[in-house]
């Protein structure tokens, strides 16, 4: 039996359809075919030995095996659950993982262990129902009092994400020698929790703050604006039920003197229609544009655009029925860098019309520390269970 078993993992291996990684959860079933050999070897001589080393056997190496697979999951799976938004209820995920790893790392020794001749003291049937009862009053109790409590602690803190934001809309864009004007501008911090008990939980906590109390409103979808005007550099918009704006006018941007601008460097006539747009965009290391309107061509790949809308820009844009695209650009670089690109347009509703909207925004603090008065303000405020992420982000929309 054993030997089939190696064979039949080399002759996978030989035609490349399993790897490392489907032999390992196949190790129990081994270390179970090994003790049973040796169990039966006891068996027929009699020899207790013989019989506690087979249990040995078939219990020690996949019970760490599997404590490993219990460890892995936490280690692994906790940390993407703080990055998965408000949406999905990420306790309730890990505990189900866990109670999985945690069930098979006693269901695989106490299965084979059951029926063996050495395993004398077992516990009365009529005793089982007694504990079992005990068992759920005393579960039921616990369960009760930590959903009461505080699920978070100075080891095991709440992340905030807290964004200071400077908008920036712009007056139509139509000559490459004009600069266009500002139409409306407005500066805030950008506050979410990525967990399912969001802001609203935790309210009492945050009030006693300043910063993000002040005018605080609820973020809602602003439809004269690209991607609803959210800031993120990522399109994770759908993952976000509950988010905060609270104006900060009156204190210095951190990144106020920084370069961060988008120039239209050429604009020309193509033949059938439609107009090529090329830019040179400055800023830090990590930018976004968000394209809105109709595109033939662009640079970022070879031949046509590849796709109509981002998914998440249909979900979020559910009111404006023009074409979104979401582009995130990274260096790797430390400070400022510069960016071209360029958009090939359809002929537009007449000859300097293009139809095209832009939103464009840099994000500082991924790579370089940007964090002014007013982050610095929040952060020293915050109690211990909680840690705040923060970046600082210019946000300016064009229009074509």
């Amino acid at each position: 039996m054993v030997l089939k078993f190696v064979e039949i993992c080399f002759t996978c291996k030989r035609i490349n359809v399993c790897s490392l990684f489907s032999d390992v959860p196949a190790v129990p079933l081994f270390f179970q075919m090994v003790g049973s050999i040796v169990h039966k070897i006891g068996r027929k001589r009699h020899a207790i030995q013989i019989d506690l080393i087979s249990g040995m056997i078939v219990h020690v190496i996949p019970s760490i095996l599997l404590s490993q697979y219990y460890c892995t999951i936490g280690t692994f799976f906790v940390p993407i659950t703080g990055r998965i938004g408000d949406t999905i209820p990420s306790d309730l995920l890990v505990a189900a993982l866990l109670g999985v790893a945690g069930s098979l790392l006693w269901v695989v020794p106490t299965a084979s262990l059951h029926g063996t001749k050495y395993n004398k003291y077992q516990p009365e049937r009529a005793s089982l129902p007694f504990v079992f009862r005990w068992a759920s009053v005393v579960t039921g109790i616990v369960l009760v009092y930590l959903l009461n409590q505080i699920p978070y602690t100075k080891e095991r803190r709440k992340r905030l994400y807290v964004q200071q934001l400077a908008r920036t809309t712009y007056e139509p864009w139509l000559t490459v020698q004009e600069t266009p004007r500002i139409k409306e501008y407005d500066q805030g911090l950008w506050v979410n929790a990525f967990d399912k008990r969001g802001l609203t939980e935790d309210v009492a906590t945050f009030d006693a703050i300043d910063e993000l109390t002040i005018g605080r409103q609820h973020v809602t979808c602003e439809h004269d604006k690209v991607y609803c005007g959210f800031p993120w550099y990522f399109p994770v918009q759908e993952m976000l039920r509950n988010q905060w704006y609270v104006p900060v006018l009156d204190t210095p941007f951190p990144t106020k003197d920084e370069t961060f601008q988008l120039s239209m460097v050429s604009k020309t006539d193509l033949d059938g229609g439609g107009k090529r747009l090329e830019f040179l965009a400055t800023g830090p290391s990590h930018m976004t544009v968000v394209i809105e309107g109709e595109l033939k061509r662009w640079s970022f790949t070879k031949d046509r655009v590849p796709y109509k809308s981002s998914e998440s820009c249909k979900k979020a844009m559910l009111n404006r029925q023009n074409d979104c695209r979401f582009v995130f650009y990274s260096t790797g670089q430390l400070g400022t860098s510069n960016w071209t690109f360029w958009l090939e347009t359809s002929s537009g509703d007449d000859a300097g019309s293009v139809g095209l909207t832009l939103a464009f925004y840099g994000h500082y603090g991924l790579d370089v520390m940007a964090e002014g008065e007013t982050l610095s303000s929040v952060r020293s405020q915050l109690p211990d269970w909680l840690t705040m992420v923060s970046w600082v982000s210019h946000w300016h929309q064009y229009e074509f």
